[in-house]
């Protein structure tokens, strides 16, 4: 029943694949990039690893771009998102999260 769940999840998270959406409005950091990763790690050894990329482009347009990946405790994936499991190894039902930004040059 757990495997059936597991297969359902992974399917539905290819449907929905790497998401985009758009920020609301215009944003004032050009170029600027944050990037937010998500990991949960579960006892049967998968792995659920999100990512949201908030982007403001060098012309002052907002973009959120996210996604979430699943794997299995075979390392086989499913979905978007960013390979959380090293986060993962020897670590079991944990989870956490890390941000990092980058700043790409606007002329």
């Amino acid at each position: 029943a757990k495997m059936i769940l597991f297969n359902l999840v992974c399917l539905f998270a290819c449907l929905l694949g790497f998401s985009e959406g758009s920020a609301n409005g215009a944003c004032s950091e050009r170029g600027r990039k944050n990037i937010v990763e998500r990991w949960k790690c579960n006892r049967a050894g998968s792995a659920e690893c999100s990512e949201e990329i908030y982007y403001c482009d060098c012309n002052n347009k907002g973009r959120i771009f996210g996604g979430t990946g699943y794997y299995d405790k075979y390392g086989h994936t499913s979905g978007g998102g960013w390979d959380c499991r090293s986060k993962c190894s020897g670590r079991p039902s944990t989870g956490g999260a890390q941000s990092r930004t980058t700043n790409e040059r606007c002329e």
